[in-house]
């Protein structure tokens, strides 16, 4: 009862990873390589502020029951993989914060599109930002053009950062899929010559 209390009381949002978790994480798995190993060769998760062991150990979950990691460089492949997903998603959430912390500039800077410089520092009695775009005569997609059009830089760094991770997943997966595939060609040659040995005549 002790111990239960004990694990109870950490924070489900820490980096730290409990021994209750830990299980989970290879339970798919054919590697003889323990969890403790593994993280003491490829370290922590890596977590920043704001996000969640449960959800990375998710996507670690899902790559490894698929993938089924048998020995150590399989384990690093799988791993790799799930880091670069993980900054995959790291990416576009913060595309979408974002254009989402650039709405009220994006607006300001339609309002002096319409209005000029001067007349747009004027309240026009809006309190949504469809209200606004309503009164200002523009559509609704206006706001999230002059928001792509003011953070375009930004976005563009962060979609060529996508495209790099997402090629270097592609060709880890490459890599461990050929891998995988000359491991398996191997043993059914092993087998074929035990099956043909001269000492299994009779």
């Amino acid at each position: 009862m002790a111990k239960a209390a004990s694990s109870s009381s950490k924070s489900p949002s820490s980096p730290k990873i409990s021994a209750q978790n830990k299980p989970s994480r290879i339970e798919t798995s054919h590697s003889k390589i323990s969890i403790e190993e593994l993280d003491e060769i490829f370290g922590a998760p890596p977590l920043i502020e704001g996000e969640e062991l449960k959800n990375y150990e998710a996507l670690e979950h899902s790559l490894r029951s698929a993938i089924n990691p048998s020995d150590i460089l399989e384990e690093l492949w799988v791993r790799d993989m799930v880091d670069a997903q993980w900054e995959i998603l790291r990416f576009k959430k913060m595309k979408v914060s974002i254009l989402d912390m650039s709405k009220l500039r994006a607006l300001k800077a339609l309002k002096q599109e319409r209005y000029g410089l001067y007349e747009s520092q004027k309240d026009i009695g809006a309190k949504t930002y469809s209200e606004a775009l309503e009164i200002m005569g523009y559509p609704e997609c206006a706001l999230l053009a002059m928001n792509y059009s003011i953070n375009l830089e930004t976005l563009n760094s962060i979609e060529n950062n996508i495209f790099k991770l997402e090629r270097r997943r592609n060709e880890t997966l490459g890599a461990l899929e050929n891998y995988q595939s000359i491991k398996s060609k191997k043993k059914s040659l092993i087998v074929d010559l035990d099956v043909q040995s001269p000492g299994d005549k009779k």
